[in-house]
């Protein structure tokens, strides 16, 4: 979060504070610092997106859904007794 917090802020200060930079050398220092804080920023969300797909490549979502329904079914169970 904290990459992106520094990816955020620099865009703020290059996009709306655009015209209070000296020069273009300036601005250009600045991209480049946010385009390497984005590349790192990136690469983590990356890395985790790939961990997220290999973890649950193979859970099949009508299984899900069927573990879900047993959920449910279980707790009206649980509550239809409660009311006996």
């Amino acid at each position: 979060m904290e990459g992106c917090q520094k990816f955020n802020t620099q865009r703020i200060e290059l996009v709306h504070r655009l015209t209070q930079h000296s020069s273009s050398t300036d601005i250009m220092a600045r991209v480049v610092e946010a385009k390497l804080i984005y590349e790192r920023v990136f690469l983590i969300f990356e890395d985790a997106h790939d961990a997220f797909r290999l973890d649950f490549h193979s859970f099949a979502k009508d299984d899900f859904l069927d573990l879900m329904e047993e959920g449910d079914d279980a707790n009206e169970q649980d509550a239809n007794e409660q009311k006996v």
